[in-house]
């Protein structure tokens, strides 16, 4: 896990959360939330293995920089689809077996 944060006044602002972790299956699954000053939270999810690559970005809107999310440690083998509830999906990226898809599901 690694955060970054700026405080003013005694409150966070521009915070920047990493979660990575080590899968038993040899795969890994990372999560990456920042936010700025549109008033909302993004989040990166991604999830590969040696071979396959899945990613999803997506946002979510929020009140402050004390956003609550839900850590993947402890967690058995989270994909993108298990770790982005509650955002809304704005790209899907994807290599698998070979082939590479991307998906804008942004509606801008």
């Amino acid at each position: 896990t690694y955060e970054n944060y700026t405080e003013r006044s005694n409150e966070k602002t521009n915070r920047y959360v990493v979660e990575i972790t080590a899968n038993s299956d040899k795969s890994y699954s990372c999560q990456i939330f920042t936010n700025g000053s549109d008033n909302k939270l993004s989040g990166y999810f991604t999830w590969f293995d040696d071979k396959n690559i899945l990613s999803v970005m997506a946002e979510k809107d929020k009140t402050d920089s004390n956003y609550k999310y839900s850590s993947i440690f402890g967690k058995k083998n989270m994909k993108p689809e298990d770790m982005h509830i509650g955002f809304d999906v704005k790209l899907k990226a994807s290599y698998v077996d070979g082939k590479a898809t991307y998906e804008s599901l942004d509606k801008n």
